[in-house]
Order: C-alpha cells, then structure tokens, then sequence
C-alpha cells in the first residue's frame, strides 16, 4: 500500500485519494457525525470529492494533511485522523491535530490510537515542538481523548455558536 504514514497495531493511515470519496461521503452524511462540527453533514458525492481535492492540495502545500484511517485487519475505511497547519478555525495559525469516524467505529479506542500515532509523527518525524487541538465542550468523548492524549486544555473560546476548549501540546 502506498503513502502510508502512520501505522499501529489495528490501523494504518494514508494520503486520501480519489477512490475514497464514496467512503468519506458515507461517513460524512451521517448528522451524527456532524453534532460538534456546525452540523453541515454533506448531501452530495461531489462535496466529498471536493474535500478529497483540497486535503491533496495540502498534502502537497504543507507536506502533511488528514489521512485516511483503515483497520489492517479487512482495509475498511473508518474514518480519518491527521495533522493541519490550521489557518481559519482561529484568528492565528497553528498546527492541529484532528480526528473523525464513521459511529460505527466510536467507543473502539480508534480515536485514541490514531490521534497518538499522529502526534508521535509530529513530534518524532517532523520535529514539530507544539501541537493544538480543539474540540467542542459537549464532545466528552473527543475532550476525553485529548486529556488521555497529556493535552492541556489552556482555555474555551467560541467558534460561532460553539464553545470549544482549547488544547496544547508541547515537546522538549
């Protein structure tokens, strides 16, 4: 399998590609998936075909992005989890760790290992010192993350009607 980054003992994640728009568009309808993030779940193939677009382009702008999240064990698609240089969710840039899966895959600790794998790949591969993440207050399970994760919750802000917490992570 090519463009694999990151791997753990269940998981591997890669570059997303063309052929994974149907997946991410399966995840991406379900509401659910959308409680904590301004509720827009997607309504066409096309939309995610766009997003797919535009994580390349950052694959190829800042060498890093989401990744596609597959189990090793069937190579089904659950979900992503990656790195960002973030520049619109704040009034600053910053660099993001950030996670999504399809309910199927909730409460499976898939969120956890992923998320570790990628900060490890941050820190140990790209040398980067400090990592944010966010995550909306009522999302217990993604704050639950972060916390296990050693993330320190610095502060809360509003991002449009949410109230989010704010994390950061640093290595020496």
């Amino acid at each position: 399998m090519s463009n694999i980054h990151v791997e753990t003992d269940r998981l591997y994640l890669r570059d997303f590609e063309k052929k994974d728009a149907k997946a991410l568009f399966e995840m991406d309808s379900i509401p659910e998936v959308h409680t904590y993030l301004e509720r827009k779940p997607l309504t066409q193939l096309k939309q995610a075909e766009e997003v797919i677009e535009w994580l390349r382009f950052q694959y190829k702008e800042y060498g890093i992005g989401r990744w596609a999240c597959f189990l090793k064990e069937n190579d089904a698609f659950i979900g992503w989890c990656g790195l960002k240089i973030e520049k619109e969710f704040r009034l600053f840039t910053y660099n993001d760790l950030g996670y999504r899966f399809h309910p199927q895959f909730w409460g499976k600790g898939y969120g956890y290992e992923s998320a570790f794998a990628c900060m490890n790949y941050a820190f140990y591969q790209l040398g980067w010192k400090k990592l944010n993440a966010t995550a909306d207050v009522r999302n217990i399970a993604s704050n639950k993350i972060l916390q296990k994760l050693g993330f320190t919750q610095t502060e809360q802000f509003k991002h449009r009607e949410d109230l989010c917490n704010w994390y950061e992570k640093t290595v020496s």
